[in-house]
């Protein structure tokens, strides 16, 4: 999910526990269990790598 701010997006993933994962603006629910940890890792690492930008 996307959000209009940090502060929205931090209300949102407290309120998903321990299945929510927020980067910036951005929140991510893992409702599915059978996702493994390292798939989530690997998740939250796309979603913390899509603030990056390279300046050539």
């Amino acid at each position: 999910m996307k959000f209009a701010s940090k502060n929205d997006a931090a209300a949102a993933a407290r309120s998903l526990g321990s299945s929510g994962y927020r980067s910036d603006w951005l929140v991510a629910n893992f409702i599915d269990e059978s996702v493994s940890e390292a798939e989530r890792r690997y998740a939250a690492e796309v979603m913390d790598g899509a603030w990056q930008s390279e300046v050539d």
